[in-house]
């Protein structure tokens, strides 16, 4: 699974907010907290303008790259679910 998510602030500076894909899961609860992350709508998925993701204020890929794509290389197919 390839995700997209907006990273809004990086701790370690560099451009923002920034889009990445997040490909590799610590388990099962990593992974929803990804799939949750990847679709937060500001103030509506939660009442919060924000949700967190490894320690980092998120918001939907959506945000900085309408369709985040995976390195190509690493799949066969692309499946876009909306």
């Amino acid at each position: 699974a390839h995700l997209g998510i907006t990273r809004l602030f990086h701790r370690t500076g560099g451009n923002w907010p920034a889009s990445q894909i997040v490909s590799h899961f610590h388990s099962r609860p990593d992974l929803l907290a990804a799939l949750l992350a990847s679709c937060h709508l500001p103030f509506l998925s939660n009442g919060q303008p924000t949700t967190s993701f490894r320690g980092e204020w998120v918001v939907d890929g959506g945000v900085t790259a309408l369709l985040p794509l995976p390195p190509l290389d690493s799949c066969d197919y692309v499946v876009k679910v909306s």
